[in-house]
C-alpha cells in the first residue's frame, strides 16, 4: 500500500484571512471612531465654555467698568456741584451708602464669576477625562474582544487540524499495519498449510503405494 498525504495543511485559510480582515477593519473603525469622538467632545467642550465665559467676563467687565465710571461722573458731579450747606450730611450719607452698595455689589458679582468659572474648569475636566476614560475604555474592550475572537478562532482551528490529522494518521497508520499484519499471517498460514498437506498427502500415497508395491510383491512371490 502506498503512503498516504491526506492530512489538510491549508484547508480554511482563505475563510480565515476574509474573518481576519473583517475583525482588523472593525477594530479600526471602533479605534478611530471613538478617537475622533473624543476629540471632537474635548474641542467641543473647551470652546464651548471658554468663549461662554470669556463673553461673560467681557460683558462683566464692560458692564462694572461704565457702571463704575457713571456713578464717578454722577457723584463727581452731584458731590461738586449740587452740594448745599443744609443737604451735606445727607448727600454725603448718600454717597457712602451708594459706595457700599457697589462695592459688594461688585463683590457679589466677582465671586459669582469666580465661581462659576471655576465651576466650568471643574466640568471642563470632567468632560475630558469621562471622554478619555470612556475613549480608553472601548478602545481595549474592542481590543481584547477582537484579540480574544482572534486567537480563540486561531487556536480552535489550529487544533482542530491538529488532532484532525492525528486521527487520520493513527487512522492510516492502524489501517496499513493490519493490512501488512492481515496478509503475512494469510501468507505463512496457506504457506504452513499447503506446506502440511504437501508432506501429508505425500506421506499417504508413499505408504498407500508402498504398501501395495509390497502386497503384489509377497502376493507374486508366494506363488
Amino acid at each position: 500500500m502506498g503512503k498516504s498525504n491526506f492530512v489538510p495543511t491549508n484547508v480554511g485559510s482563505e475563510a480565515f484571512g476574509r474573518r481576519r480582515r473583517r475583525s482588523q477593519i472593525l477594530y479600526y473603525y471602533y479605534y478611530y471612531y471613538y478617537y475622533y469622538y473624543s476629540l471632537f467632545y474635548y474641542y467641543y467642550y473647551y470652546y464651548y465654555y471658554y468663549y461662554y465665559y470669556y463673553s461673560l467676563y467681557y460683558y462683566y467687565y464692560y458692564y462694572y467698568y461704565y457702571y463704575s465710571l457713571f456713578y464717578y461722573y454722577y457723584y463727581y458731579y452731584y458731590y461738586y456741584y449740587n452740594i448745599s450747606t443744609t443737604t451735606t450730611t445727607t448727600t454725603t450719607t448718600t454717597i457712602i451708602v451708594y459706595y457700599h452698595y457697589y462695592y459688594y455689589y461688585s463683590l457679589y458679582y466677582y465671586y459669582y464669576y469666580y465661581y462659576y468659572n471655576y465651576y466650568s474648569l471643574y466640568y471642563y475636566y470632567y468632560y475630558y477625562y469621562y471622554s478619555l476614560y470612556y475613549y480608553y475604555y472601548y478602545y481595549y474592550n474592542y481590543y481584547s474582544l477582537y484579540y480574544y475572537y482572534y486567537y480563540y478562532y486561531y487556536y480552535s482551528l489550529y487544533y482542530y487540524y491538529y488532532y484532525y490529522s492525528l486521527y487520520y494518521y493513527y487512522y492510516y497508520y492502524y489501517y496499513h499495519y493490519s493490512l501488512y499484519y492481515y496478509y503475512y499471517y494469510y501468507y505463512y498460514y496457506y504457506y504452513y498449510y499447503s506446506l502440511f498437506y504437501y508432506y501429508y498427502y505425500y506421506s499417504l500415497y508413499y505408504y498407500y503405494y508402498y504398501s501395495l508395491y509390497y502386497y503384489y510383491y509377497y502376493f507374486f512371490l508366494q506363488d
